[in-house]
C-alpha cells in the first residue's frame, strides 16, 4: 500500500492504474484519506476522485507559486 506522506491541501501529481489497468498520470489536490482510498480534486477530470491506494504507483508534490 502506497504511504502517504502529504496532507489536507496539499497538490500532487500521481501515477494512479485506473480499474481497467492503464496507466493514469493526474495532478490532484488532497481532500482526505479514508480508510484504503485517497479522496482528492482530480484537475485532470475536474472533479472529485476516490483513488485507491494499492493503485497509487507514485505521487510527488506539486510546487505551487
Amino acid at each position: 500500500m502506497m504511504s502517504i506522506r502529504y496532507e489536507y491541501g496539499t497538490i500532487v501529481e500521481l501515477i494512479y492504474i485506473d480499474q481497467q489497468e492503464n496507466l493514469s498520470q493526474r495532478k490532484a489536490l488532497i481532500l482526505s484519506k479514508r480508510n484504503d482510498r485517497l479522496i482528492a480534486y482530480c484537475y485532470t477530470k475536474q472533479g472529485i476522485r476516490s483513488f485507491l491506494l494499492n493503485n497509487i504507483l507514485g505521487m510527488r508534490k506539486v510546487n505551487v507559486s
